[in-house]
């Protein structure tokens, strides 16, 4: 590439940046929002009603990271839990792997290490899946490396007993009392023994999954590991589908828009999606479950409350 044509392909990113953040600061001007919102419900107003689970269905959330599971469906349990239905909550990740977070969530610029850090988030995740309804005895939690869950898939595909050292914490096995089994080896056949043990056990109707789209590469190593053990099983038919890395800038607006329809998002825009209507006892329920997550919020505050939405997006097919 010569420098001209360097300086236009510097000149055309320049300006998709700009573009993206006009946009991003346009549709956050009060006026702009209603007509946005206007025309966002008649995008929304072809999609078929995901209907509320009910009592007798048993239903698994599968989280990648603590917080997944209240931004994607955190209403969605909620009404489920209300209406008698069994839900448990599965956390693949502590959500260890950020050490700007670790920095923030224990105030100093000397941190004691991303374990500390999954211990709190691990704590955090216990908190707003208990405001959600879910009881501890309900709760699950893997361990796996967070940052590190594509690392696992990738070794696993050469060999499945492979040993994954985790990008963040340098740990080579799961470091933390409390999961489904502490000290076991970083591996793809123990994540998929992990995954066979818990469909075993709970034995749910729905699992809900992040979906194959999710730019995040933990939320897509965690739909081809989930959907790789559900297909063998002959029970693929049991997933839904969420997602939250969605492109660039979405969701928008940005912030608290409690009243405002959660949109389709640029790297869903293939998956054939139904929305969840939430109900306002399930949206303050879901609000409180995102302020437990402090170590997030403290971060991505106006990120997660965009996901506080007059409803939630759920796919039957990825």
């Amino acid at each position: 590439m010569d420098k001209d044509e360097r300086r236009l392909s510097d000149a055309l990113i320049l300006g998709t940046a700009l573009a993206a953040g006009a946009l991003a600061l346009a549709v956050n001007i009060p006026a702009v929002q209603e007509i946005f919102a206007s025309r966002s419900r008649k995008k929304l107003a072809g999609l078929p009603d995901y209907p509320a689970y009910q009592k007798g269905q048993r239903v698994l959330m599968v989280s990648p990271h603590p917080d997944d599971e209240t931004l994607a469906t955190g209403a969605q349990i909620s009404q489920a839990v209300r209406n008698g239905a069994e839900v448990y909550i599965a956390w693949m990740t502590n959500g260890d792997g950020f050490v700007l977070d670790s920095l923030i969530a224990e105030r100093t610029d000397k941190p004691k290490g991303d374990l500390e850090l999954g211990r709190t988030r691990m704590k955090e995740g216990q908190k707003a899946g208990a405001t959600l309804g879910v009881g501890s005895e309900h709760q699950r939690f893997l361990g796996f490396p967070d940052g590190s869950l594509k690392k696992v898939w990738e070794a696993g595909l050469q060999d499945g007993d492979k040993v994954v050292e985790s990008s963040a914490t340098h740990a080579t096995a799961v470091p933390y009392e409390g999961t489904l089994h502490p000290q076991q080896p970083y591996t793809a056949n123990n994540f998929r023994q992990d995954i066979t043990e818990l469909l075993d056990d709970i034995k749910p109707d729905f699992v809900l999954l992040p979906a194959i789209h999710d730019m995040h590469p933990d939320h897509h190593a965690t739909n081809l590991f989930w959907t790789q053990v559900l297909r063998e099983r002959g029970e693929l038919k049991k997933a839904r589908y969420w997602l939250i890395h969605g492109g660039l800038e979405w969701p928008l607006p940005k912030g608290l828009l409690p009243h405002f329809p959660l949109l389709v998002s640029p790297r869903g825009k293939k998956m054939a999606w139904q929305q969840f209507e939430v109900q306002q006892e399930d949206q303050l329920n879901k609000l409180q479950a995102v302020f437990a997550h402090e170590t997030q919020v403290d971060m991505l505050l106006n990120f997660m409350l965009s996901f506080c939405r007059a409803n939630e997006l759920v796919a039957l097919e990825d």
